[in-house]
C-alpha cells in the first residue's frame, strides 16, 4: 500500500510540474516575470520527482515494474 502510494505522489509531482512548464500567464503587467518563474518552478519540480524516484527506487520502495504482461 505504501509503495503504491509512493507512485501516486511521484504521479502527482510530475503532472503538477508539466502544468507549471505548460501553462501560460494571463497577466499582461507582469507577464515576464511570471512566465521564467513558473518555467523555474516546473524545471526544479520535476528535477525534484527524478530525485525522488531515485531515493526511492533504490532503496525498494516502490512497486516492481512488470513489463512482461504488457506486450504478450
Amino acid at each position: 500500500m505504501a509503495k503504491q502510494i509512493r507512485m501516486g505522489v511521484i504521479g502527482i509531482l510530475a503532472m503538477a510540474g508539466l502544468v507549471l512548464l505548460a501553462g501560460e500567464p494571463i497577466e499582461e503587467e507582469t507577464w515576464f516575470e511570471v512566465f521564467i518563474a513558473t518555467k523555474i518552478a516546473g524545471f526544479a519540480l520535476w528535477g525534484g520527482v527524478a530525485l525522488l524516484y531515485k531515493y526511492w527506487n533504490k532503496r525498494g520502495l516502490l512497486p516492481e515494474e512488470d513489463y512482461e504482461d504488457e506486450w504478450v
